[in-house]
Formats: structure tokens, sequence, C-alpha cells
């Protein structure tokens, strides 16, 4: 197994097959920029995915395959994301999610293209607690016509809402008969840094180690293998960002005679989900190293030209957020403190600034609006961190113009 979703979200401890995939930033609808000028927080989906393989002979990468997806959604309730190749547009294979009212994953259909009708293959049951994390998986095949169980993920362990252990059980002789464990490690601001899988007879499976390098982005995820009593290398996947924090590409590799060679690469490429988008609302995007806001319609221009859709990781001039026509510098009208914090930090307005401020929102690294506040006068605000976990977070202040400031909960 490798996801799991809390809430209908995901957490960044497993992937679950193609839904990372089509997994998106997050959507919020930002106060006003200008008169009548909202900001659009943009949900962005994936497009395509162009895979190539290691020409070992040339030491180049040949492209193998282009898919490309589409999306349909039903009610909010049903969502079916279908891959077909770029080239042709034939259908490959697709997923239909199903959620229940309060949004939270149910149920997963895997189907393929055959003969020209789909046909199911697999599906999945996710069950959750009231506090909306997962408890229960099962997995079943389509067989001669009937669903037959294969595997269950049971015995779900958290420590402040961190997945820590489940046990995968199979199907065997009309009951569930435990397999193995799969544990995860976490660093001291909650970071994944391991995952190792045990079997039931205590002897230890696969270890995962991940690498996290800057701005909270995982670098690398390398795979081992219990052998004689030590790990061994068996693989590795290494990760690229662009300057927004959007994965772009990942390579994988495999351990051979003490080196890492290339076998393939995948390269993502997103679109603007833009359902919820309405005339006269500006979209974030990342230029020269700061973030801007524009009208959709030079969306385009601007991703010719290198810009990312979505505020910039690092911004080269920190506090410098305006539309494309008002760029210029202006020191952030307030001050964060403490930070790094523990339990919440406090929001110091400069009263000069404070009329022309009308919101403030804590966003989690990738955008997605985690908590929103109306600003009256100019009293202090402050956040509580409740159960986030630790890691870096970005508050934005809105009003005539944008600001926004990195905050990191230890």
């Amino acid at each position: 197994m490798d996801g799991i979703v809390v809430n209908n979200k995901y957490y960044g401890m497993k992937r679950i097959y193609l839904l990372a995939f089509a997994c998106l930033l997050g959507l919020s609808l930002s106060g006003q920029k200008g008169k009548g000028e909202l900001i659009y927080e943009p949900v962005l989906k994936t497009d395509r995915i162009i895979e190539y393989a290691w020409d070992t002979e040339k030491s180049e990468w040949a492209l193998k395959n282009s898919i490309k997806y589409s999306y349909t959604y039903e009610n909010g309730e049903t969502r079916t994301v279908t891959t077909s190749d770029y080239f042709t547009g034939i259908p490959v294979s697709q997923i239909i999610y199903s959620y229940t009212v309060d949004k939270v994953l149910q149920e997963t259909l895997f189907q393929n293209w055959v003969s020209g009708e789909w046909e199911s293959t697999r599906r999945e049951f996710w069950f959750t607690n009231d506090e909306g994390l997962t408890v229960e998986m099962i997995i079943q095949l389509l067989e001669n016509g009937s669903w037959v169980n294969r595997k269950r993920y049971a015995d779900y362990q958290y420590d402040n809402r961190r997945l820590i252990q489940y046990t995968q059980q199979n199907w065997s002789r009309g009951e569930w008969v435990n397999s193995y464990y799969d544990a995860y490690y976490y660093d001291e601001i909650g970071r994944l840094v391991s995952r190792q899988t045990t079997g039931i007879n205590d002897i230890p499976k696969t270890r995962w180690l991940y690498f996290t390098g800057e701005n909270n982005q995982r670098q690398s995820s390398t795979i081992y293998g219990w052998t004689n009593g030590v790990w061994v290398e068996v693989s590795r996947r290494l990760f690229e960002y662009n300057q927004c924090g959007k994965k772009t590409a990942d390579v994988f590799q495999l351990y051979k005679d003490g080196n890492w060679i290339n076998s393939t690469r995948q390269e993502y490429i997103y679109s603007l989900s833009a359902e919820n988008l309405k005339p006269g609302m500006k979209v974030p995007v990342c230029h020269n190293g700061n973030t801007i806001y524009i009208s959709v319609n030079a969306l385009k221009a601007h991703l010719a030209h290198g810009d990312c859709i979505g505020e910039c990781t690092v911004e080269k001039e920190p506090g410098k957020h305006g539309f494309e026509d008002k760029g210029k510098q202006e020191k952030p009208p307030f001050t964060i403190y403490p930070n790094p914090a523990r339990e919440k930090i406090t929001i110091k307005f400069d009263t000069d600034e404070s009329e022309d401020l009308k919101r403030v929102e804590l966003t989690d690294f990738y955008g997605k609006l985690l908590k929103s506040f109306n600003i009256k006068g100019n009293s202090d605000l402050t956040i509580y961190r409740e159960k986030l976990l630790g890691g870096k977070y970005y508050v934005r202040l809105i009003g005539k113009e944008v600001y926004s400031a990195v905050v990191i909960f230890e």
C-alpha cells in the first residue's frame, strides 16, 4: 500500500496510485486586491505525463510514452480521472473516486479500456473514524465476474494525526491473515524520514529513506531490501520542482554493481482548473522570482517565458506582492512573533497601514487555505496551532496589496 487519505487530504506519507498524479493544490477565493478584483488561489490538475526510458547506448533519455488526463465530476461526490494516449486519444485506464457527503474518500474503482468498453479490475473501500482518520482499507479484485477479497490494511495507529503503523493482511481460506507491519518514523518537526515493513516473524522486509531539502520539498526516496542480515540499496526516486514548489519530474534509478543507473523519467504538465474562476479574478504566478497577480487571459504568455502558476516558493524580494502593473516593493505592514513557534503566533500590525488590510490567511506550504480571519482595526491577531503538523506555513495579509511571510511551527 502506498497511500493514506485523511479527510480527503494527502499527508505526504505515501502515494495512492494515480491519485497522486491528479492531486490538487487547494482552492480558496481570497479577498479583494483592488476594487472588484478577487484573487483566485489556483487549483492545478495533472494534464499530461511524459514518460522517458534511459537509452544506455546513447546515455540519454528516449521518449517512451505520453499520457493525457481528463476529469469528470458528478454532484461533487464522484470524480473520474481518465488516462489516454496523448497522441492517439485512445483511452487506457480510469479511476472513479467516490466520496461521502463530507468529502471523505469512500471507494475507488479501477478500470481498463478493453475492446471499446471499460472493464473493472479492482476496487478499494476506505473506512474512517469520527476524526476523519483511516482505520481500515480493503482491496478486492474482479475474478470470473465476482469481487474477491485480496488485501486488507487494518490496525492503524496514529500519533498527533501522523500515521505511525498499520498491518497488512491477506485473504486466505475465508479469513484475514496478518502478513506484515508497516511503520513510519518522523523527525522533530514532523517530516517523514523513514518507513519500514517487517514480517509477522519480526524479520525486516523493506525500508524507505526520505530526504527533504530546502522549502520542505522531498528530494529523494530510496528503497532498501533486507538481504543476509543487512540493508542493501535497491532503487530510488529523485524529485524536481518548479519555483512555485510544484513537482515537475521524478527520475527512477536502480542500484547495480555499486552505481545508480537511470531507468525511467516522468515529467508532469499541469493545467489550471477554472471551474470556480469568475470574471475579474486574478491568478498568482511566480514571475522573475516574485509573486504577481495577473488575469487569466495573460496566463498563457507568462507560462511561455518560464513563469509558473502559484506563489513563489522563495521570494527574490520578500514581502513584494502585487499586480502585474503594481510591482513596487513595500515593507510588509506587520510583524510575526514568535517565529519559529510551538503553540501560537501573534501578528502585530503597523498602525499606519491597518486601515487598508482586510483579511489574514494561514495556508499550508502548497497554498491550501487552512484558516481565515477578518481584520478590524489594528489589534494584534493571535493564531493558535491546534492540530497543525510541524513544518512551514504561509501567513498572507490581503488588502490593497497582498503580502506573505513564512512561519514555522516546530
